[in-house]
């Protein structure tokens, strides 16, 4: 378990812990020719975003992973099978729907990678 990994946590550790900042990882689920998978984007992201937050939780931070936004922008690759797309405004609303939830939490600080 990490304690900075929202879907590893409980509410009990959540109030504990306070956050102040969140890290939101966004990869695209599509093609990435014959040798890598689908979820490259997203698998990048969220490594790169678990060790942002593990070093940051060393350093004294407050900070909180959240899951990964799986989707992304992919209406010029579509010919190939089963890449998924969202509508720009469609990602934009979701991303500013989780930002809005969060301020209200008092969380102010936002890193979306």
């Amino acid at each position: 378990m990490h304690s900075w990994k929202l879907q590893e946590i409980t509410l009990k550790e959540v109030r504990k812990q306070k956050f102040r900042v969140a890290v939101l990882p966004v990869g695209s689920t599509e093609a990435h020719g014959l040798h890598v998978p689908y979820g490259s984007d997203a698998l990048h992201t969220t490594a790169i975003a678990e060790r942002v937050c593990e070093t940051a939780t060393r350093m004294k931070a407050r900070v909180v992973l959240l899951p990964t936004i799986p989707y992304g922008v992919q209406g010029n690759t579509m010919g190939f099978p089963l890449n998924l797309n969202v509508r720009q405004s469609t990602l934009d609303t979701v991303v500013v729907d989780i930002v809005e939830s969060l301020e209200y939490h008092g969380i102010r600080k936002f890193v979306i990678i």
